[in-house]
Order: structure tokens, then sequence, then C-alpha cells
């Protein structure tokens, strides 16, 4: 269906717009246009909701709506688990597919990825158990495993690295690893690494992993990687994200270990600098940061500051460096919290904000240090949904926070936080621990030590202690729930989801999902077992 590309009064004779002096002919053909342009997108709209994807709808907008999602999943009788759109979207465009390969590594690895909506790579179980090798046993050609240069059988060392053997020992001379595959072996992988998909294969299996299993002296675990496909016994204990992994009735799933707002390699266009000037002297800010972020007054006359990829489907904040002195107040630093208003939305703030008056608002951001001294106990002078602080600081004011993590620092006169984790103590001030007066806190996390006593267990609030895949501000992993966090945190929001800043992207809903579909994918007796896998979010090394 072709869009209208004229007006209707670019298609009138020259000589009737010409006698169309009061331009009472170009209005009313102007609101015939703007029916016409709606009553053409019903149509669309309608066309398209026949299908609940876009393939075959290549001059399409998009595909049905999403309420429509259900309607079709009865009518292929599908499940639909994933909490995100585009992975119902999956779930019901390829009900019929992965049913009829049920049980497959490739149906496996597509629902897998379907559901949770990120890369994962599988391993079979029984393929990593130790077991001996057999002499009559056919070994496959050695070119389909990505060797170029065959190996030469009179050399007994070369015969040994051949990648088909069952190998238990490791090899010490050399490393295994994921390397990339220009020339498309068979037994080699795609996945999508960093927005792009990358051709892999293992070098040298009988190696020593690179990103194996392991405690380091500093007591930090590190997980066993995906390209570690060494041979183990059997591992009887319970399969879950750290130990019993190796067992002939499991499936492995590494999935790529999610990072937050602090990606360990973020696209240059992801990183500005602000330039408290140009607020100053109401100068246009350069086109470097007007390409990242957008600026823009609403009619209440606050000022938005929102990054362009904040809609994007694999969302990165933008990383912006640089202080916000906000509505500043010479003398007294303290200003009327109705004078100005600033909002923020999708950014990794990685300085300070200060406002002396107005109020500051944020939506999907990292905040690293934000004060705003204006006073008002009525209307919160801090506002924030979906965002990681380190530090917040209203010591004269009200806070208001829905789905946020708060790690360092929080000195706040009132404050009412729902669903929200706090890593550090709710105080009144910074000398003292006595809490604020007005303390209002409900399905959130906070310190064992928090005042006033039984805070921790009324209204559904808990004292059980998160792990983050990183711990700091800034680091990568900083305030995303590790799966080794307790089901109270996990499961402890109000709508039965995961409390915190990383609340909107379903984290944990989200592993739950995988493995309540893939029950009914995996062969009989099989159980999958999801590994947060920081390796799956770096490229392979070319040899």
């Amino acid at each position: 269906m072709q869009r209208r590309r004229s007006s209707l009064y670019a298609l009138l004779p020259e000589y009737i717009r010409q006698q169309d002096r009061n331009q009472h002919t170009r209005r009313l053909l102007s609101g015939i246009d703007q029916v016409l342009d709606r009553f053409q997108g019903s149509l669309e709209q309608y066309y398209r909701d026949n299908f609940p994807d876009t393939d075959g709808l290549p001059e399409q907008d998009g595909a049905a709506q999403e309420w429509l999602l259900p309607y079709f999943a009865d009518l292929l009788d599908a499940q639909l688990l994933s909490p995100l759109a585009e992975g119902r979207r999956t779930e019901v465009t390829e009900a019929i597919r992965w049913r009829q390969a049920k049980g497959t590594r490739k149906t496996v690895d597509e629902v897998a990825e379907g559901v949770g909506q990120w890369e994962t790579v599988i391993q079979e179980g029984w393929t990593r158990v130790a077991r001996t090798a057999r002499l009559d046993e056919p070994l496959l050609q050695e070119h389909l495993y990505g060797i170029t240069t065959p190996l030469n059988p009179a050399i007994p060392q070369e015969v040994a690295k051949h990648p088909a053997l069952v190998s238990v020992t490791p090899d010490m001379r050399c490393g295994s690893r994921a390397v990339l595959d220009d020339n498309q072996a068979v037994f080699s992988q795609v996945s999508t690494i960093e927005g792009q998909s990358v051709r892999w294969r293992q070098h040298y299996r009988h190696g020593v992993p690179c990103h194996h299993q392991r405690i380091d002296a500093e007591g930090h675990f590190h997980g066993a990687a995906f390209d570690d496909v060494s041979l183990r016994t059997p591992d009887m204990r319970d399969g879950d994200w750290r130990v019993g992994h190796i067992h002939p009735r499991r499936v492995l799933i590494h999935l790529v270990q999610p990072e937050g707002h602090f990606p360990s390699r973020q696209p240059a266009d992801h990183r500005v600098f602000w330039r408290q000037e140009w607020l100053d002297t109401d100068t246009l800010p350069s086109k470097a940061f007007l390409k990242a972020v957008t600026l823009y007054c609403r009619l209440d006359g606050t000022l938005v500051f929102e990054g362009r990829f904040l809609h994007e489907p694999a969302f990165t904040p933008v990383n912006v460096r640089g202080v916000f002195a906000l509505g500043q107040v010479p003398l007294t630093g303290v200003g009327d919290a109705d004078d100005d208003a600033w909002h923020f939305a999708g950014l990794a703030l990685r300085n300070r904000i200060e406002a002396d008056s107005g109020r500051v608002s944020f939506d999907r951001c990292a905040v690293a240090h934000v004060q705003v001294h204006s006073i008002d106990m009525t209307t919160p002078v801090i506002t924030a949904r979906d965002t990681l602080f380190s530090s917040v600081q209203t010591a004269r004011s009200l806070t208001r926070l829905e789905y946020c993590t708060v790690l360092d620092r929080c000195v706040v006169e009132g404050l009412q936080a729902s669903d929200c984790l706090f890593t550090c103590s709710i105080r009144k001030d910074h000398a003292t621990d006595i809490p604020p007066e007005e303390l209002c806190l409900r399905y959130s996390r906070v310190i064992s030590a928090q005042q006033p006593e039984g805070i921790g267990e009324k209204n559904r609030n808990t004292r059980e202690r998160p792990v983050f895949f990183g711990a700091a501000f800034g680091d990568s992993g900083a305030g995303v729930l590790h799966p080794a966090s307790d089901e109270a945190i996990r499961t402890g929001a109000e709508d039965g989801s995961e409390m915190g800043a990383f609340h909107f992207l379903h984290l944990s809903l989200r592993v739950q999902a995988v493995q309540d579909k893939l029950q009914a994918y995996l062969p009989i007796g099989q159980e999958a077992v999801l590994i947060p896998d920081a390796g799956l979010a770096k490229l392979p090394a070319t040899n």
C-alpha cells in the first residue's frame, strides 16, 4: 500500500490556486488531507494487523499491534511467556517451526534467544563429559573443524591435535578459545556481538581453557565462558548458574552477561561532553552533543535532556561527562522549588548535578551525584524512575523514587520509595544515622542496620543482601542483579519482578521465561541451565 505523495491542493489547476487569495481553499483541502491520511493509516494498520511480524512487509513500518499477539497465540496453540514484546512476537511467529523441530539443538538455541531476546551459545552436557576413546571410533576430517592444513598421520604429535579425538588431559602448550573463522567451517557458529554477526570456531579443543571457572586470589568468582569445552567427570550437584554444569542430562545455555548502564565497550557516538557555559549563556550545544542528546523544552517549561538511543531495543544510555549547575542562586544557594524544572532520560551522568532551585527528574538514567537545595516537603524536588544513583542528597526536601537503586549515599529530609534497592543507610543528615522524619518505603530493600526498627519487614520490604554483577558505580554491570541474589529481591517488586534500577529490562523474568519455555522443547529428561557469560560481549581473537 503506497502513501499519498501529493496534497489535494497541489492537484488543483494553477488558475484555481491563483484565485484562492484568502487561502480558504488551501485550508479546506488541508483539513481533508489530514482526514485522508488518518484513513489511510487506519487501512495500513488494519493490513499489518494480519501479520504478527514484519517478514513479508518490507515497505511497512511495523506489524500487528501488541495487544493482538495473544489472539494469534490462541490460533497456534502457543504459550506466551516472554516479558518483552519482541519476545512474545517471536514466540508467535516461530511457534509452528519450533514445534516441528522440537528437541534439536538449533531449536533450543532459537527458543533461548527468541524468548530472552539476548545472544546465547548452547553446549550439550553429554559432549563435555569425559569418556574412554574407542580404537574403532571414526574421526571426521579436520577441515570440518576449521583446520586448513591437513594433519600428517605419520607424526603422532600432529595426530594428537585432531579436534575429534577424546582427550581429557589438557595440553598445556596451547590455549583453547574462540577465534574468528573466515573459512566458514562446518562446526563454526555465528553469534551477534556488539551488534554485528560474527562467525567463530573453537581453536585447539584439547588446550587449556582461557576462560575457565575459578576463584581468583581476591576471592572473586569467575564463571566458565562459552569457549571452555574441556572434558570433565559428571557433576552430580543440582545445576544452577555456578555449579552442576557437566552432566549428560543438562543443556548449558551461555547468555550474554548484562552490563547495564556501563558497557565494557561503548560506541563513540554514545560518549559526549557537557559544557556549563551552554546553559549559562543560552548557547546551542555542539553538534556532537546534539547528535547523541535531544534538547527541548516542554509546554510546562521543563528543559529535557534525552538520549537519542532511549527507545532502541538494545538500550544503552549516552555517557555524559561534565557538571550540571542548575538554577544557581549566588548568595544563599537556596531558591524556589517552583522556579524551573529539568528532566534527564536515557543518560549516564558520570559527574555531579547540583540544583540550587527548581526540580529535577530522571528516567532510565545513571547518576553519580545529585544535590537539590530547594525546599519543599509537599511536592518532590527529585523524582526518578528506573535510575541508578551513587549519591542522592535533598537535605531539606522530599524525594520520590520508583524502581531505583542507590549505592553509596542517601541523605534526604523526606523519602517516598517503591520497588527500590538501597545498599546504603537512608539518613536525614551526614553526621548521624537518624532516618528521615517522613520515610515511606514499600516493596523495597534496606540494609540490615537501617533505622527505625521494623522498617525492613513491613510494607513488603526486605533486608536480604543483593548481589550485583558490578559493585561500584561506573563498573560494567553496576547495579545489575546477579542470579545469586535472594529470591526476595529478584521477585520482590509489586508486580512480581525484580527490584531496582533495571526493572524495565525484566532480566530475572527473562531467565525464568526461558527455563519455562524450554521445558516443552528439550528432549525428555534434559534440563536447561542458564549461565551469565561476560565472554559473549567480547569479539573473539583472529587466530
